[in-house]
Formats: C-alpha cells, sequence, structure tokens
C-alpha cells in the first residue's frame, strides 16, 4: 500500500465559474502534508450554465459532497490516451468517476447520463474564459503559469513514481 495519499479539491462557487484548485499529499501514517499546490485560480464550465452539472459542453465538472462520488485524475499515457498537440489545449490530465474509463464522469444516481472530454488542463483564454466543463487552470499571470506548470511536473512525477490516479473532489 502506497504510504502517500493524493488529493486534488475543486472549489467553486455555484453562481460562478470561478473556483480555486488544491492539490496535497499527506503521508498515510503521520497525517503530514508533504506537497501542497494551495488554492490556484480555476474555472470550470462557461457563463450562464453554472447551476446544472449535467448539461454536455457547457456546465461545471459535477460537485462531489455529501456523497460517495469520487472522481479520478489520470495520467494520459496510464489512460492509453495519446498526449494533447500543445496548440489544442495542450497538457492534459483525463478525469473520470470510474478507473475504467477514459475521460468519462456518470451521473451517480443514472448511469444513462454522464459527462465525457472531462480533463484538467490550461483554460484557453485566447478563446474565452471557462471550459466545456472541465476544470482548467488560470494562467493570466507569469506567476499563475509556473504555478500551474509547476503542479503539471508534479503530476508526471508522481506517474513516474507509479500512482495511476488521483482523487479529485468538487466542493
Amino acid at each position: 500500500m502506497n504510504q502517500h495519499i493524493t488529493t486534488a479539491y475543486y472549489d467553486r462557487d455555484v453562481n460562478t465559474i470561478e473556483g480555486l484548485y488544491t492539490v496535497q499529499t499527506v503521508d498515510r501514517l503521520t497525517g503530514q502534508i508533504i506537497k501542497k499546490f494551495s488554492r490556484l485560480p480555476a474555472r470550470s464550465g462557461q457563463r450562464g450554465h453554472t447551476h446544472s452539472s449535467w448539461e454536455r459542453g457547457k456546465s461545471p465538472i459535477p460537485f462531489t459532497f455529501n456523497r460517495f462520488f469520487y472522481l479520478w485524475i489520470g495520467h494520459p499515457k496510464g489512460r492509453g490516451l495519446p498526449e494533447r498537440d500543445p496548440k489544442e489545449i495542450g497538457r492534459s490530465y483525463p478525469i473520470s468517476s470510474d478507473l475504467t474509463q477514459k475521460t468519462r464522469i456518470h451521473h451517480p444516481d443514472n448511469p444513462n447520463v454522464f459527462r465525457e472530454f472531462i480533463e484538467l488542463h490550461f483554460d484557453q483564454r485566447l478563446r474565452k474564459p471557462g471550459s466545456i466543463g472541465c476544470p482548467v487552470l488560470v494562467q493570466d499571470t507569469d506567476y499563475q503559469r509556473g504555478q500551474a506548470l509547476e503542479l503539471f511536473d508534479y503530476l508526471d512525477w508522481l506517474a513516474k513514481q507509479g500512482t495511476e490516479y488521483i482523487r479529485q473532489v468538487v466542493l
């Protein structure tokens, strides 16, 4: 069993696409935080579509609070996915509700309702703020871009250490 647990938290107000993204690794035995990326500015979904989590291509990533409903972030290579063209969305990390899926999130009460192609990546600010539902890291300043790149490097390092997935909680 791995001695460390890594969890990602995306905290978003229900009335906006704006949120904060935190990733932390904790020692399972001591509870001590080993690595933390705290409160990185992020967005999910498109303005005007924030009150439903299941509108494909527009609403934010589904909330996971008060349920035994987790999302999992993987590495593209670990899920058999090709790495994205940097001109498209750049580095990306697939998110799913089932470890057998690649980028699909199923509704916890209705398996026929799902979202697809949800991945953690940079906000494509040149197009327009927001995403089709992916949690996207804001890169409005060099500092924000640097923090996001450091997080992506850490996710790559975790994958090389044998961590296939990390749990994501959407608050």
